[in-house]
């Protein structure tokens, strides 16, 4: 007697596999949950034309959040589901149609992925997606998924590999660019070692231009924000909207739409003459002043005004002085801030990336 529901299930069930991209297969089962009903199409918020299940299997693995489909053989097309149906059948309706549902089995679990239910994983802190096939496209993730603070490996929609970032989730999941809380390392530094990065991202570093000119041409918006410090901790800030690098190939050029700031004490503006300027380091002079190598006279690499070295209103990458009670001495080479910080002594400094 115990046999006969075992048969009627197995063969009741259709499965077939999709492989997405030689890396791991998915599988979607026909989902006789409900009989006669598919899950409804409020849940369902792309429909796309498709010959065969195996094309509807292959687009619903490729779009994020997509776990069930309802094939239309009559119409030509499927639905990509989001959910797939509820106890009871609630959320679901009549209908004559097919609906097939991704199925995630404990071997499907990537990285170190828990294996939860029948199509979920819980992914360790750092890894992301329904497989936990991918690293964190940012810190914002992390903080989307419950990641406390720290190091973690992150993947822009444009990288390659993945790369190491500093990253605080409590509010906001700040990406951090650069941290400066003590004289070492020192900042001044060759163009391949500010393009690749340097530092230790736990204490102080730089994450690399390339790496940040990935982060802010991946399709998604960021606001770059600067935050110097006294030696008393008051901090001051500024931030720069919808900020991107250029590519290499054009000296990963500053651009920024509008710039502000949304605490009390003000940073003032130190990049309005450096809006559209390449980068510079002292072994890569970009800054088109005839005269002077900037990045030599201020001993940091960074966005120099075109043309002019003594335009230069702030130099967070330079040598930052920790002498309790002394006031900035007024040399170039040191870690400066002139818009409303004036001779203030600037104890310590840092940047990161703000997704809006």
């Amino acid at each position: 007697m115990d046999r006969v529901p075992t048969i009627l299930v197995f063969i009741a069930i259709i499965s077939f596999a999709v492989r997405v991209k030689s890396v791991r297969e998915v599988h979607f089962t026909l989902d006789n949950s409900c009989p006669g009903r598919v899950v409804n199409a409020i849940h369902c918020p792309h429909i796309i034309q498709a010959s065969s299940k195996l094309q509807c299997a292959r687009q619903c693995s490729l779009r994020s959040g997509c776990v069930t489909f309802v094939r239309d053989s009559n119409q030509g097309n499927c639905r990509l589901c989001k959910t797939v149906p509820m106890i009871d059948c609630a959320n679901t309706v009549i209908s004559s149609e097919k609906a097939y549902r991704m199925t995630v089995t404990p071997d499907s679990c990537q990285n170190g992925g828990n294996f939860t239910s029948e199509w979920r994983c819980s992914c360790p802190a750092g890894f992301a997606g329904d497989w936990c096939e991918r690293p964190l496209f940012d810190c914002k993730e992390a903080r989307t998924l419950g990641y406390p603070t720290g190091v973690y490996h992150i993947q822009p929609a444009l990288a390659s590999q993945p790369f190491p970032a500093y990253c605080t989730t409590p509010k906001y999941g700040r990406t951090y660019i650069s941290k400066r809380h003590s004289a070492n390392p020192l900042f001044n530094r060759s163009w391949h070692e500010y393009r690749n990065g340097f530092g230790d991202p736990a204490g102080n570093y730089w994450i690399g231009l390339e790496n940040l000119y990935l982060l802010t041409n991946s399709g998604l918006r960021y606001s770059f924000k600067m935050e110097p410090r006294l030696e008393n901790n008051t901090f001051y800030q500024h931030y720069y909207n919808n900020f991107k690098l250029g590519p290499e190939s054009d000296k990963y050029r500053l651009h920024y739409d509008s710039t502000g700031t949304n605490v009390k004490k003000s940073a003032g503006d130190c990049l309005a003459l450096s809006l559209g300027a390449p980068f510079s380091t002292y072994d890569a002079d970009n800054d088109g002043d005839v005269t002077e190598n900037c990045a030599q006279r201020h001993q940091s690499g960074w966005w120099f005004p075109e043309g002019d070295c003594s335009l230069t209103k702030c130099n967070p990458h330079g040598v930052l002085v920790q002498s309790p009670g002394a006031l900035w001495s007024g040399k170039p080479e040191d870690v400066f801030w002139i818009n409303d910080f004036g001779n203030l002594l600037v104890w310590n400094i840092v940047t990161w990336l703000h997704r809006d």
